[in-house]
Order: C-alpha cells, then sequence, then structure tokens
C-alpha cells in the first residue's frame, strides 16, 4: 500500500481498489473488485504507470520519490548523477538480471555498454547540431521538418520513420460534456464541421500523416482497433463531422441555441506546438461565430488544473495509444479519473468496454474488433474530441550504433529499455572521423 495515496492522487484508483497478497516465496495474488478491472490491476501492477517499492524507504526518508540519489530498481542501468536541465548519467547494473534472448548474443548478460548518458537539450537546432557531429548517437521521434533536413544533410546517418504513440506535441482539443455549450451534441458536431483537418494536415504536418480519430491514435500493429475517418464502414453522419463544412456548422449552432456563436477560454500548454495548433483552430472557429482566447500554461500549471477539475469547457489533452485499448478507455471515461478531462460519464461506453476487458483476457486481436465496433457504431458520433492530424517521426543513430534498428518502446515510461542491448563501436566512429567527440 502506497503511502503517498493521500497525498498524490494520480495513482490508478483500480490499483489502489486491488488486494495484493503474497501467497508464496515468490509469488503474489491479485484481487479486484470486479472481474472487468482485472487487465487494468495487472497492467498498473506489472506495467511502468507503478512501481512496487519497499515501505521501510517511505518510513526513512522524507519525500523519497524527489530524492533521486536514493533510487533504487532491478533494472539494467543505475541513476549515478542527475543535473536539472542539463543531463542525466546512468551506470552499467552489475547484478541485471536480464540476458540477450536471441541472435547471434543470445545468452549474453545485459547491459552491453558500461555508460549511458540522457543530454537535455531543450533547443531544437542545438538538439540537431549536436547530432550532426557526432556528439550525440542518436535522437528520436523528430518532426516532418527537423528529420527531412537531417536526411538531407546528414545521409550517413541511419533513421527510422514510425507513427507516433500520442497525438504528439500539439496535442487533441477536448470538449467538457458536464457544462453548457458542449453538453449539446450539435455543438460538438459543429465544432468538428468547423474544423478543416486536411487543412491542418497539409500546412502544420506539410502534407504528411493522417487525420486521426479521438481518441485511439493509430499504430499498425493494432489495425484491428483503429476506425479511419473516411472509412466506408462508418456511418456518413459520422464521416460528414470530419468534412469541413462551416455553413452545416452556423446552422447547428442556430439549433442549439447559439445563432451568433459563443465565446470561451481554451486551456493549452504553453508550448511552440501547441500555440501553433490552437491558433489553427481559432481561425478557423471563428469563421462559424465561436470566438477563443488561449489559455496557455507551463506543464506544471496545466496538469494541476486538469487534475483539480477547474479547466474550462475547451482543454488540449494528450490522445491514447492503441497499446494500451483494454485499460486506457476505462480511465478517460471513468468520470472519477483524473484523465477524464472531458468528464463523461456515458453508460453506453461503460458497458461495452466492461465486456471488451473481459474478451481481452482470452483473446485480445477480438476484444480489439469489439473496441472498432463501439468505435464505428457509438463512440465517434459522440465527438467528444477534436483530434490533431498526425504525421510519422523519425528516430536517427550514426552507424555506430550497433544491434539497434530504431527500436522504442510503445508504453510510457521505459524509453531507453533498447539501450541495454546496443553498443558502441569505437573504432567505427574513429574511422568515419568522430572519435572523442
Amino acid at each position: 500500500e502506497d503511502p503517498r495515496s493521500d497525498r498524490r492522487q494520480a495513482w490508478s484508483r483500480d490499483l489502489l481498489n486491488t488486494k495484493i497478497t503474497k501467497t508464496g516465496p515468490w509469488e503474489v495474488t491479485l484481487k479486484v473488485p470486479k472481474w472487468d478491472q482485472v487487465l487494468v490491476a495487472l497492467q498498473n501492477f506489472t506495467g511502468s504507470s507503478s512501481r512496487v517499492l519497499p515501505p521501510e524507504i517511505f518510513k526513512r526518508y522524507d519525500n523519497y520519490p524527489d530524492k533521486w540519489e536514493l533510487a533504487i530498481g532491478t533494472g539494467p542501468f543505475m541513476l549515478v548523477d542527475y543535473v536539472p536541465g542539463a543531463a542525466a548519467t546512468l551506470k552499467k547494473n552489475p547484478n541485471y538480471w536480464g540476458t540477450n534472448q536471441i541472435g547471434p548474443g543470445k545468452g549474453d548478460k545485459l547491459p552491453y555498454i558500461d555508460t549511458l548518458k540522457l543530454v537535455i537539450i531543450p533547443d531544437s537546432s542545438t538538439q540537431l547540431a549536436a547530432l550532426r557531429t557526432g556528439k550525440l548517437d542518436m535522437i528520436r521521434s523528430l518532426d516532418p521538418d527537423p528529420a527531412r533536413d537531417m536526411k538531407r544533410r546528414s545521409p550517413q546517418l541511419k533513421f527510422l520513420d514510425f507513427d507516433r504513440l500520442f497525438a504528439g506535441p500539439g496535442m487533441n482539443v477536448v470538449m467538457r460534456v458536464d457544462m453548457p455549450p458542449f453538453n449539446d451534441i450539435r455543438v460538438r458536431h459543429a465544432m468538428m464541421m468547423a474544423t478543416d483537418f486536411e487543412a491542418i494536415r497539409q500546412g502544420l504536418n506539410q502534407g504528411e500523416g493522417i487525420i486521426q480519430t479521438f481518441p485511439f491514435m493509430y499504430k499498425k500493429d493494432y489495425k484491428d482497433l483503429w476506425i479511419s475517418h473516411d472509412d466506408p464502414d462508418l456511418p456518413k453522419e459520422t464521416r460528414a463531422l470530419y468534412i469541413y463544412n462551416p455553413e452545416r456548422a452556423k446552422q447547428l449552432l442556430k439549433e442549439a441555441g447559439y445563432p451568433a456563436g459563443f465565446k470561451m477560454e481554451i486551456l493549452l500548454q504553453n508550448t511552440p506546438e501547441q500555440i501553433d495548433f490552437v491558433s489553427v483552430l481559432k481561425d478557423m472557429w471563428q469563421n462559424v461565430g465561436v470566438r477563443v482566447d488561449l489559455m496557455p500554461r507551463d506543464n506544471a500549471t496545466w496538469t494541476a488544473i486538469r487534475g483539480n477539475r477547474t479547466h474550462p469547457p475547451l482543454v488540449t489533452d494528450w490522445g491514447l495509444s492503441s497499446a494500451g485499448f483494454y485499460s486506457a478507455p476505462w480511465s478517460i471515461y471513468d468520470l472519477n479519473h483524473q484523465w477524464n478531462v472531458g468528464r463523461v460519464d456515458d453508460p453506453v461506453i461503460n458497458k461495452a468496454i466492461a465486456e471488451m476487458r473481459k474478451v481481452a483476457l482470452n483473446d485480445e486481436v477480438e476484444a480489439m474488433k469489439m473496441m472498432r465496433e463501439l468505435l464505428r457504431t457509438y463512440v465517434l458520433y459522440q465527438a467528444y474530441g477534436i483530434p490533431r492530424p498526425t504525421a510519422p517521426v523519425t528516430t536517427f543513430w550514426w552507424p555506430w550504433v550497433k544491434n539497434y534498428s530504431g527500436e522504442t518502446i510503445i508504453t510510457s515510461g521505459q524509453y531507453i529499455r533498447e539501450a541495454m542491448y546496443a553498443w558502441i563501436d569505437q573504432e567505427l566512429k574513429k574511422s568515419m572521423g568522430y572519435q572523442g567527440r
């Protein structure tokens, strides 16, 4: 039981309601209040969103989570130095239990490298310059513009283009359905039709990527789940929501009692990407009489306002990774959960997700098909959020980074796990003229 539960509300309610009992030397038994919470409890207990920590640490040290030098774990690397805003240095864990499970190195003790340094470089141009000059071995998730430039200027770099995990730094926009005007589905439909998704894809994304559907982001490995905005399986009235139609949007607003439109604030993060995206939306929406004032806040304030549920009816929010389809909807559609910034409480969705999660225990593909059907027949038409069109991102690395092919972990948190399989070919680096950089 986490002693911080009363002070920190970010922990999953499902995990807190799960009884964990030691039933053997290396065995625990999880008991959940409801059958359909099994998957969420397992994910939280074993996944990256929660940690199993010894209670004596909390008793001995006050504010233990804020003291990086006391970090403990069983991972491949140990944090030995951290300079806020500059870098984190990790050393090889000599007692790491893992071994290489495949290929010529099968059976090798991991990790291969002795030191892993994570450099924090806020300025994007400085990041790119550091990579081009060999001061960085790799960089991940570059947006289309800098990625195209990097491919052109540094053809010797290896790279991999891949789909975004989330909506990206531009994020989506969610509408609160527990207050006017977005408690009226006609207003939500008007907001969708007042948004020119293709213009955003062409403008902000330079014509790359796809128009997403809310709440899930497309991942090819979860194709059985996702449904496109123009899929012929979608009812025509749902497909119409993604077609720019300001005149129809004005008519819907008039029918809902807003013939002159309305004005309100939108909460967003104070980043160039979000400001650019929301500014484009602002220009589009004013054509139908919807006038918004931007309310940019730093990440901590943005998170706190959302967590306290004091945000205005319009707010930016992450999309969902398809990889967590069986648990994530329970969060964003659970009225008591902090991630439910739209304040959705829909019995149709609740019932369908409960059934889908039972099936997911034994047949993930069938569960994904059930979720797709829910999206097709109901969720997308409800228009709870306005999706941000996304473009692929690119990871670059130098050829001297061996045993690496652009892999990344798609769950939150464990973004350097793949580093334990890689190593640096110092001779190759020297032959390419970058030794000592």
